[in-house]
This record gives C-alpha cells, sequence and structure tokens, in this order.
C-alpha cells in the first residue's frame, strides 16, 4: 500500500490540484525521476468524485490515495494564458505585463519572454527528453512557438479551444511545425499520443507537458461517455460529466502508460486545472465561490 500524505502548501506559479509523488515505498531511483504535469482546462474544484462530485473519477482520484494531497496552492490568475504563463515560467507573470488573455498594450499574441525560461528550458539543459501534448495557447508567433521554448517534441493546437471532433472546419493540428489530420475524439488522441511519448522515451528521463482542451468549451461527447450519465436531465450537465469522464478515462491511460513501461514508481506525477471551473450551471467550484474569470478562491 503506498503512503497518502495531505498537507497544505501554497506556490506562487503551480496550483493545486493533485499530486502524486513517487511511490513512497519504493527505493530512491538510480537515475533522475520522470516529470509529467497533467493539465486540465477549466476543470472546477468540485468536479472530481474525489471532491464531492456525481461525476465518477478514478484515475484522477487515484493520484489523491496514492500521493499527495494539496489544498492550498493556488494558481495565479483566474483565466488560461496567464495561469499557463506563471505555471511554465515559475514567476508572477504579472512582472512581465500578463494579467488577461493579452499581453502589454492588448497584444492577442503575446508569448512567454524569452527573459523568462521555461520549465521545459530548465529540464533540457538538464538533460530530460521534453514534449507537450495539447493546448499551447502561450504565442503563435514563430518565436513563441513550443519548439522555441525548451519542447523537444509538440503534439497539439496553438490556440485557446480546439473542437473535440474531427468533423470541425475550426482549428488546425500540429506535430511541431507539420500540420497533421484531425482525429475521431482529440481528447482520447492527447491519450494516445501521450502513452506514445512515455514508451519512446522510457530509456531516458523525460518531462511531458500533457496540456488536455477538456474539459473547455464547446460541450462536445462521445456516446459511449454519456451514457454512463443519461439520467441526467440538463443536457449541458450531462455532456459536461461526459467531457470530463474521458478526461479521466486518458489520465487513466497515461498511467497504464507509466505501468506497462515500468515507469510508475520513478515518476513525478501533478494533476491540476489551469483554473476554475466556467461559471454555468453544469461546472461546479464547491465548496469555494467563484471561477473561471473570478477573484474568488474558486
Amino acid at each position: 500500500m503506498l503512503r497518502t500524505i495531505t498537507f497544505s502548501l501554497c506556490l506562487a506559479a503551480t496550483s493545486l490540484w493533485i499530486a502524486s509523488p513517487l511511490a513512497a515505498n519504493a527505493s530512491v531511483p538510480a537515475t533522475r525521476p520522470n516529470i509529467i504535469v497533467i493539465l486540465a482546462d477549466d476543470l472546477g474544484h468540485g468536479d472530481l468524485s474525489s471532491t464531492g462530485s456525481h461525476i465518477q473519477t478514478p484515475n484522477i482520484d487515484s493520484l489523491a490515495v496514492h500521493g499527495s494531497t494539496f489544498t492550498d496552492a493556488y494558481i495565479t490568475a483566474p483565466v488560461c494564458l496567464p495561469s499557463r504563463m506563471g505555471m511554465l515560467t515559475g514567476t508572477y507573470q504579472e512582472s512581465f505585463g500578463v494579467q488577461t488573455l493579452a499581453g502589454p498594450g492588448g497584444v492577442r499574441d503575446f508569448g512567454i519572454p524569452h527573459d523568462r525560461p521555461t520549465l521545459a528550458q530548465d529540464l533540457k539543459a538538464a538533460g530530460y527528453a521534453t514534449g507537450i501534448i495539447g493546448k499551447w495557447h502561450l504565442g503563435e508567433e514563430a518565436e513563441y512557438l513550443p519548439n522555441e521554448k525548451g519542447f523537444d517534441d509538440f503534439y497539439g493546437f496553438l490556440n485557446g479551444w480546439f473542437p473535440y471532433f474531427q468533423d470541425s472546419k475550426a482549428g488546425q493540428l500540429w506535430h511541431n511545425d507539420q500540420k497533421v489530420p484531425k482525429v475521431a475524439y482529440i481528447t482520447d488522441d492527447f491519450g494516445n499520443k501521450a502513452a506514445e511519448f512515455i514508451k519512446k522515451n522510457r530509456d531516458q528521463p523525460f518531462f511531458l507537458y500533457l496540456s488536455f482542451s477538456a474539459v473547455h468549451l464547446p460541450l462536445e461527447a462521445k456516446d459511449e461517455s454519456i451514457e454512463p450519465y443519461k439520467d441526467i436531465k440538463d443536457l449541458n450537465t450531462r455532456l459536461y460529466a461526459a467531457l470530463t469522464s474521458s478526461l479521466d478515462d486518458n489520465v487513466g491511460l497515461v498511467l497504464e502508460a507509466l505501468e506497462v513501461n515500468g515507469l510508475y514508481d520513478d515518476t513525478l506525477i501533478f494533476f491540476l486545472s489551469d483554473n476554475g471551473g466556467f461559471p454555468r450551471r453544469w461546472a461546479s467550484n464547491a465548496p469555494f465561490q467563484g471561477g473561471k474569470y473570478v477573484l474568488y478562491e474558486g
């Protein structure tokens, strides 16, 4: 049985949700631990089964059971762009002029300044293989792209949101600087790509930033994910539950990939959300006030 440690921690640039450290009963690894940061998008504090939701999230919950829960750690902004900048640079994003969904002077395509190294750049310099899968949203100009910010491998999209199904005309997926075709369901695609990254890099220390677009709008879910929640009368609430369930399924896929490749006990896994749930009736930030866009704790 792995030991569970629960304590309070306030971090300037890392939010909490849940963090799962190296297994407490495992010996200290001979090599440096792998690091995986799993970031949800617009997930409310109260939207996990471990925090009181009707939505079943056993895989995410398992990180708390087998690891640590940080109950007083906060993100640095209530919207995604500044929050993600703060997390990846380890500095308050206000210090370089970012407080909202734009940079200084209202520039919409503002990226991480070049004098603020990212976590990926620091870890790459330390010999880690680095990868990002999922949402970037930290600048679309060439100088701000993931490969310029310390990531060896990028698979995902550059803007702030992406359709979940491939039949939408919106958005473009990229593998580094190459356009790639859309996939059947984007959350599953990101989970599968993460499993592939883990297998590919199993013989060297790696840092994976798994930046899901779930559970950000649009509310689009697979029929098989909706089925367990079919009795929920409100359509939006039903779809949101299914979106969250798909997110949890793919966190499970990542954990399975670590187990299969013999890496689970040598990997630090952090799970958090970029900000609170969207302030509509389908998301819950209980027991806190507020949510996305709002400076209360939720």
